[in-house]
C-alpha cells in the first residue's frame, strides 16, 4: 500500500492508476498507464451496484463524494473502488462548491477572515475520492504554491539525478612556462549555487529562513558553506592543469539566456551566492555603533555601517548602495537591539548585486557578470594564478567568439553540481524565488528559448503534457508573484507526481509541518508534526488607508500521511484576510498566526476528524 511505503520513508516505485470502466485500482511498479481489464464484467457491475447502494445516503446534497461512498465497495472488493473516477483525475462529486466539516469551518470562520474567500480540496491519493472540498473549481491566487508546478516541470524535464556542469575553457595557447597567451572563459550554465551551498556530504545547505528573504521577512540564518567554494574549486583545477598566469582576459560567458530584472532580483545564467552580498549586523554597547560583516568579501565591495545599538530600536535597518568609481559602496543604516538574542544571532540583511538606482537597466544587468568576473579573478589569485587583466574591470563579453566556437575550445576545468533533487529541496523548503524562475528558464533553454517569457510558454507546455488543463492555471512567472490556479488542478498535479518515478525527489523537497523549511514553526505541538509535506505561499500588500498589512493570499498544498494510514493530496487557500497589526507593529506574529491557521487545517485533515 502507498501509505505503508510512505510511513517507511520513501516511495521506491511510481504508483499508477488503472481504469476498468468507472472503477479504479492501484498498481505498484512499472505498470502501463493504458487501461487494462482487471475484473470480469459481472464482478465490475456488482461492485458498482454495491457502491451505489451503500453510498446512497451520503451523496445527496452538495457534500460531494465522501469516505462512506467508497467504504462499502472497498469492503466488498478490496482495492477496487467504484465511482466516476478517470485515470489520474480527481473525482468531482455532486457539489460545485461542496462543504467542509465543523472543525475546519471553525478555523475558516475566525474574525480575521470575515470578508475572506476560502478554497479547499483534499483527496485520497490512491483512489481519488474527495474528502473535503470548498470551491474546488474556482481560481485562487496561490503565491509560492506555483513552485509545486515549477519543480514538477523541472523534475519532468531534467530528472532528479540531473547535474549542471559549468566548464572553463581557454582561447589561446599555454606556453611551456605556464602562461596562457589568450583568454580564460567561464561558461555559465545556470547552476543556481555554483558550489556555494555544498555540504561536505554533497548535499545542498539551506536554513529555515533563507538569506534571500532577509530584507522582506527578517530572521535569516546564513548557511555554513563558503559561497565562493565553487569558484575556488575551479581555480585550483586551473592551477593544477599547469596554468600559472593569464596574459589575456578572464571572461564570464553569460549568453546561455538573456539576463533580465525579475521581481527583486536579476535572472541570470551566472549565480554566485544568489547574486547577493550578505550583511551580518552585530550590536555593540547601548548608544554605540554596531559592526557589520559581509560576505563574499571582494575588492569590488565596500561596506559602511551607520547602525546604532539601542535598548529599544526605533529605526528599521536600511540598505542603500552607490557606485564609487568601480567599487560598489553599501551603506547600512538604522538601529539594532542590545538584547542577548541579537548578539547570539546577528540580524542579516542582503544587497542585490546591480541594485544601483543611478545606473540604467543595461548597466545594472552588466553588474551581475562583472561581479562574478571579479570574484573569479580573486579565486584564481588565491590559487596562485597571476592575472594581468584588471580585476575590477567590466566583463568583456563582446570579445567572446561565437557560442559554437566557445563550445569547441579546450576545457581546463569544470564544476559539477549536486543532483537536481537537492535543488528541489532548496527551492521548495525555503521558497527560493530565483531558483524557481531559473528552473522555468532552463526548461526553455532545453527547448531552444533564451527569453524568459518564451521559456514560460515552454514551461506551460510541460505542465499540459503532464495532463493539466491549461485553462485551470495562469502564471506570470514560475515563483508566484502573480499566479492563479484552481484547487482541483493543484491536487491533480500532486496526484500526477505521485504516479512518477521522480515522486521521492518531489515529496522529499517539501517543507515538513513543525520540522523544517517554511513550515518549521507551524503547528509545532500538533500530533500531525512530521506528517504533512506541503508548500506554503503568501501574498501581502500594505493598506495605506489604515497603515496595516493586508493578506491578499495565503496557500498551502502538498501531501498528508493521514493518521488512519491513508495518503492524502490537498490544497487550501484563503484570499483577502484582514491583518489587524500596524505596519509599524508586530506584523510577523500575526502573519505566523495566519500560517498556523492553514497548518491547523492540514492537521485536521491528518486526523480525519473534519
Amino acid at each position: 500500500m502507498l501509505g505503508d511505503l510512505w510511513r517507511a520513508g520513501s516511495f521506491p516505485k511510481p504508483c499508477r492508476f488503472l481504469v476498468v470502466g468507472k472503477s479504479v485500482t492501484l498498481g505498484i511498479g512499472g505498470v502501463s498507464r493504458r487501461p487494462r481489464i482487471l475484473l470480469q464484467p459481472v464482478v465490475a457491475v456488482l461492485s458498482l451496484a454495491a457502491g451505489l447502494f451503500f453510498s446512497h445516503a451520503t451523496i445527496a446534497g452538495d457534500e460531494g463524494w465522501s469516505w462512506d461512498h467508497f467504504s462499502a465497495s472497498q469492503l466488498l472488493m478490496g482495492e477496487v473502488f467504484t465511482g466516476p473516477v478517470l485515470s489520474g483525475q480527481v473525482l468531482k462529486g455532486h457539489g460545485a462548491k461542496g462543504r467542509v466539516g465543523p472543525n475546519i469551518r471553525r478555523v475558516m470562520e475566525h474574525s480575521r477572515y470575515e470578508h475572506a474567500r476560502w478554497g479547499l480540496l483534499a483527496v485520497d491519493l490512491e483512489s481519488g475520492r474527495v474528502l473535503q472540498q470548498k470551491s474546488p473549481d474556482a481560481f485562487f491566487a496561490i503565491a509560492s504554491n506555483t513552485k509545486l508546478f515549477a519543480l514538477a516541470a523541472g523534475l519532468e524535464a531534467f530528472g532528479a539525478d540531473h547535474k549542471f556542469r559549468t566548464p572553463v575553457v581557454y582561447d589561446g595557447a599555454i606556453a611551456s612556462n605556464g602562461s596562457l597567451d589568450g583568454d580564460l572563459i567561464l561558461v555559465a550554465q545556470g547552476d543556481l549555487t555554483m558550489g556555494g551551498r555544498r555540504n561536505p556530504d554533497g548535499t545542498i545547505a539551506y536554513t529555515d529562513f533563507d538569506h534571500t528573504d532577509a530584507n522582506a521577512v527578517g530572521g535569516a540564518v546564513l548557511t555554513k558553506p563558503d559561497p565562493l567554494a565553487g569558484l575556488d574549486q575551479l581555480a585550483r583545477q586551473i592551477a593544477a592543469a599547469g596554468i600559472k598566469s593569464i596574459a589575456g582576459e578572464v571572461i564570464i560567458d553569460d549568453r546561455l539566456f538573456e539576463t533580465i530584472p525579475l521581481r527583486d532580483y536579476f535572472l541570470s545564467p551566472i549565480v554566485i551566492n544568489d547574486n547577493l552580498v550578505d550583511l551580518s549586523i552585530t550590536p555593540g554597547l547601548p548608544g554605540g555603533p554596531a559592526t557589520v560583516d559581509w560576505r563574499p568579501h571582494s575588492v569590488a565591495i565596500e561596506v559602511v555601517s551607520e547602525v546604532i545599538t539601542q535598548d529599544t530600536p526605533s529605526e528599521p535597518i536600511g540598505v542603500a548602495a552607490e557606485k564609487v568609481g568601480q567599487v560598489t559602496r553599501i551603506t547600512v543604516t538604522g538601529q539594532v537591539a542590545t538584547d542577548g538574542l541579537e548578539a547570539l544571532l546577528p540580524p542579516v540583511r542582503a544587497f542585490q548585486i546591480g541594485d544601483l538606482p543611478e545606473l540604467g537597466e543595461a548597466e545594472q544587468i552588466a553588474e551581475i557578470a562583472r561581479f562574478a568576473r571579479t570574484l573569479f579573478i580573486e579565486a584564481l589569485e588565491r590559487a596562485g594564478v597571476r592575472v594581468s587583466a584588471d580585476e575590477l574591470g567590466p566583463n568583456p563579453r563582446e570579445s567572446l567568439p561565437s557560442s559554437d566556437v566557445v563550445a569547441g575550445l579546450p576545457e581546463v576545468a569544470a564544476l559539477e553540481s549536486a543532483p537536481f533533487s537537492e535543488y528541489a529541496k532548496l527551492i521548495l523548503k525555503v521558497s527560493h524565488n530565483l531558483g524557481a524562475d531559473l528552473t522555468a528558464m532552463l526548461i526553455g533553454v532545453e527547448r531552444g528559448q533564451t527569453n524568459f517569457f518564451l521559456a514560460m510558454s515552454e514551461f506551460g507546455r510541460v505542465l499540459t503534457a503532464l495532463g493539466l488543463d491549461p485553462d485551470s492555471f495562469a502564471f506570470a512567472d514560475a515563483s508566484g508573484s502573480r499566479s492563479f490556479a484552481t484547487p482541483r488542478t493543484i491536487v491533480e498535479l500532486l496526484r500526477t507526481m505521485g504516479n512518477r518515478f521522480e515522486f521521492d525527489a518531489y515529496v522529499n523537497g517539501l517543507p515538513i509541518l513543525g520540522m523544517d523549511g517554511s513550515l518549521a514553526e507551524i503547528q509545532k505541538n500538533s500530533p500531525a508534526v512530521g506528517q504533512v509535506f506541503a508548500k506554503t505561499g503568501t501574498g501581502v500588500m500594505v493598506d495605506a488607508t489604515q497603515l496595516r498589512p493586508f493578506l491578499t493570499e495565503k496557500a498551502l498544498g502538498g501531501y498528508i500521511n493521514q493518521a488512519r494510514g491513508r495518503p492524502v493530496a490537498f490544497f487550501v487557500a484563503v484570499e483577502n484576510g484582514l491583518v489587524r497589526a500596524s505596519i509599524f507593529g508586530d506584523i510577523a506574529t500575526e502573519l505566523i498566526e495566519i500560517s498556523d491557521d492553514l497548518g491547523e487545517i492540514s492537521a485536521i485533515l491528518w486526523s480525519g476528524r473534519y
